[in-house]
């Protein structure tokens, strides 16, 4: 497959993902904002080089659905995206200083 079209499909996946957690978020669904959650970490660790809207995301959060269990999934997350995509770290840290 060429590399451009990889690209375009990452890039809806992205937007798809994004938006099941904005429901997610809006619905107040702790079931279902773990896994989006979980989604938006693999997708970035996946691909190279950095989605901004998807650090955002995953840095933002806890800020539209703050629970115990929302902020426990945000942390996990938060911790196996900087400990298998080091080169994210400094992006991710940026989206988490203004998240707080």
């Amino acid at each position: 497959m060429p590399r451009k079209r990889i690209k375009q499909l990452e890039e809806q996946l992205a937007n798809q993902l994004i938006e099941d957690l904005r429901q997610a978020c809006a619905a107040k669904d702790e079931a279902a904002h773990g896994p989006a959650l979980w989604r938006i970490a693999a997708l970035l660790i996946r691909t190279e080089g950095a989605c901004r809207p998807l650090i955002h995301a995953l840095a933002w959060s806890h800020i539209d659905l703050f629970t115990t269990v929302a902020v426990s999934a945000a942390i996990e997350c938060w911790q196996w995206l900087i400990s298998a995509r080091p080169d994210l770290e400094f992006c991710f840290l940026q989206e988490m200083s203004s998240a707080w």
